[in-house]
């Protein structure tokens, strides 16, 4: 419902900045929903199968941007036990991460590759390693011209998994996000 009205409204707007700003809001709605809906067809949330899930979610971002490029997805998820209260941002921060991947990635090659691992470290700890093989940042990381919300929101899901995010020093853009889970089990 919340994704339909936000497409109504943005039917009616001329500016194509705006008009970007409600498709990703969309998709942040998009992705969320995603989630509720597979909790829904299970008995048991560690019965959600996280690899299948992302492999949804960044198969829907990519077809949503679509940009006439051929990207691939390489998705390497462990055997995890992480409820709720830890996917709903980690999957919003998986939707944040390949958004901008998308978007900014590839402006003149026609193919790229989109990656994402996640897997347990040690008890409670978690790392997500996200990043594609595109024309990645400049020596000095992100400059202050280069935060926008979907940083923001990155930088405030991985505040609440109590997690701290590196990127790493390897072509293209490459995160690791080491993570709590913050679920009660």
């Amino acid at each position: 419902i919340v994704n339909s009205l936000l497409r109504l409204q943005s039917s009616e707007i001329k500016d194509e900045k705006v008009v970007s700003m409600f498709e990703d809001a969309q998709n942040r709605v998009v992705s969320m929903a995603l989630l509720h809906d597979n909790l829904y067809r299970v008995e048991e949330l560690n019965q959600i199968d996280m690899s299948q899930h992302f492999r949804l979610l960044s198969g829907d971002l990519i077809k949503t941007y679509w940009v006439g490029k051929t990207i691939d997805m390489d998705i390497e998820i462990g055997q995890l036990d992480i409820g709720v209260k830890t996917m709903v941002p980690l999957g919003l921060i998986n939707n944040e991460m390949i958004t901008n991947s998308v978007k900014y990635a590839f402006p003149d090659r026609e193919k790229g590759k989109i990656f994402l691992s996640l897997h347990q470290l040690e008890g409670r700890l978690h790392e997500l390693i996200i990043g594609d093989d595109g024309i990645g940042l400049a020596d000095d990381g992100l400059k202050e011209s280069d935060v926008n919300l979907g940083t923001e929101l990155v930088a405030i899901f991985t505040e609440q998994l109590e997690g701290h995010i590196t990127r790493l020093p390897q072509p293209g853009t490459v995160y690791s996000i080491i993570f709590r889970k913050i679920d009660d089990n």
